[in-house]
């Protein structure tokens, strides 16, 4: 009877290790698999905040480049930031007045922008601002300077050669301005 009962004892002993042994394994499983999913979400995170501080250096490109809307009080302080006179142009201030003010889109989605467009009156179709300089180098470098500023967009020139100055017509002569 000892025997017998040793005998179920080991047996005993030996079903409890493989229940033990196959729940281990299955904790062992479920334990990787938490870990795995912990890794990934750090990864997720690490690469959003990553992101994030990519687009936070355009973020601030953006504003240094685009004045804010709400900074302007009036065409005044428009012209002003256009800064003609800096490249060169001057304008008949009297003459200037605003021809559209509009949100920039880009594949039909706002992304930010305001366009408020300038125009002489008298001028052609009175969607073009008229400038002048003292002579042409002037009125060219003038151009030059502002078709290459980002907040300025100028939809075409005509340079007119009938005036007693050298003056251009910039056609549909818009300042960029950042709404938020």
């Amino acid at each position: 009877m000892s025997n017998e009962i040793a005998q179920r004892v080991k047996v005993g002993c030996i079903g409890v290790f493989l229940v033990a042994a196959f729940q281990a394994n299955g904790a062992w499983s479920v334990m990787k698999d938490k870990v795995q999913a912990q890794h990934n979400v750090t990864e997720s995170v690490y690469r959003w905040t990553e992101s994030f501080a990519a687009l936070n250096k355009s973020i601030e490109a953006w504003g240094k480049t685009y004045s804010k809307e709400t900074s302007l009080q009036d065409l005044r302080g428009l012209l002003e930031l256009a800064n003609l006179n800096a490249a060169g142009l001057s304008i008949k201030t009297d003459d200037v007045g605003v021809q559209a003010v509009e949100p920039v889109k880009h594949n039909n989605l706002n992304i930010g922008l305001t366009k408020i467009c300038l125009g002489s009156q008298g001028v052609g179709d009175g969607k073009s601002l008229e400038v002048s300089a003292p002579d042409y180098r002037t009125l060219f470098a003038g151009i030059k300077t502002l078709t290459d500023r980002p907040d300025i967009s100028i939809k075409n020139i005509v340079v007119l050669g009938d005036k007693k100055v050298p003056t251009a017509n910039l056609g549909e002569f818009c300042v960029l301005l950042s709404r938020s």
